[in-house]
Parts: structure tokens; sequence; C-alpha cells
């Protein structure tokens, strides 16, 4: 009887060792965390909780990762839209694209619902107001308003260097603008204004436009 209790209680007491002994995947996951790769921890917690649901140290982790991830992906949304003196938009894709990736591990997170939709209103509002320059721009032109018109093209630019049309735009402007030029200088020419004439010509020279004469 003493025996078989003895056995008991061995078997017992190893059952309540090993739960309290860490086991190999905990400390797998607490190295992976301690060296910065978090989302590497958050993997292997998650696979902890799924053989022991009530685990707290892995539910205490997981908390806190969720936490980690987002507040990382905040700063370096932040630090990627103030890399350049004016904000673009090529900036502000990546940092919606850097907040999205996030959303897998905290759905829920305010911080991170809050912060996506301030980058993705300041888009929608550099995106409008680039169409509204563009439309000036042309307008401009037109008017021979060629100061307007280049004011508006380097805002453009300034917001959108990477705009799939903007070598068309800055084409049309140095175009407009020569043609323009040249009727000066032949208008002054005509005047005896050589004054005006050499001006207007060293303004058509910096345009580039004696290679496609």
């Amino acid at each position: 009887m003493k025996s078989r209790i003895s056995i008991g209680f061995l078997f017992l007491l190893l059952l309540i060792l090993s739960a309290c002994v860490p086991s190999q995947e905990m400390n797998s996951a607490r190295q992976s965390y301690q060296s910065g790769k978090i989302e590497e921890a958050y993997s292997k917690y998650q696979a902890i909780l799924k053989k022991e649901p009530g685990n707290q140290e892995a539910l205490t982790a997981l908390g806190k990762i969720k936490n980690d991830l987002v507040n990382r992906a905040i700063s370096q949304a932040q630090a990627e839209c103030n890399s350049t003196p004016t904000i673009q938009i090529e900036s502000l894709h990546k940092a919606i694209a850097i907040l999205t990736q996030v959303y897998p591990y905290s759905p829920q997170s305010s911080a991170l619902e809050a912060n996506t939709q301030r980058y993705k209103t300041q888009l929608k509002e550099l995106q409008e107001a680039n169409l509204l320059r563009a439309e000036q721009f042309h307008l401009a032109l037109k008017s021979d308003k060629f100061g307007v018109a280049l004011q508006n093209l380097q805002e453009i630019e300034k917001t959108n260097p990477t705009l799939s049309n903007l070598k068309t735009l800055k084409d049309e402007y140095r175009l407009s603008y020569g043609t323009y030029l040249e009727k000066e200088i032949a208008s002054a020419v005509a005047n005896n204004n050589f004054k005006k004439a050499h001006h207007d010509l060293t303004e058509w020279q910096a345009l580039g436009l004696s290679g496609d004469v």
C-alpha cells in the first residue's frame, strides 16, 4: 500500500516539476524576443498557446509583443514621412504600408487605426492638391503666365517626384515657354531692343531647347 502511494506521489511530483521547468519551446520564444526577432517570438508564443491555452507567460508576452509591434510600426511610419523636408505622396504610401503589415497582429489597435487614417487623409488631400496644381499649371501655360506655371510644377515635383507623367509636364513647360521666348526674341530684335533679346535668348538657352531645334 505504501509502495503504491509513494509511486503515485512521485508521479504527481514529476508532473508538477515538469510544468514548472521552462520548456524548450518557451526558452526559444524568450530568446527570439530578447534578440529583437519580435515576429518570430510572436509565432513561437502562439504555438505554445495552441498546446497550452492558459499559459500565462505566453499570454502576457503576446500582449507585450502586440504593443511593441504597433509602437515600432508607428515610429517607422513617422520616420518615413519625416525623411524629406516636404511630405511626399510616396512616403505616405510607404507609411500606410508599414502600418498595414501590423494589422494581423493587432487588428483592434486604436492607435494603429488612428495613424493609418491620418496618413490616408493626408494622402488624399495631397493627391487632390496636385490635381488642382496640374489644372492651374495648364491654365497658366495657356495664359503665358510661366512664373505661375513653374511654381505649380515645382510644387508637384516636390510632393510627388516619382509622378509618372512628371517628365511630360516638364516638357510641356519647356516647349510652351520656349515658343513664347522665341516670339519675344524676334520682336525685340525687330524693335532694336537687343538687351531684351539677349536676356530672352539666355532664358531660352537655359531651357535646353537648342538640341530640340
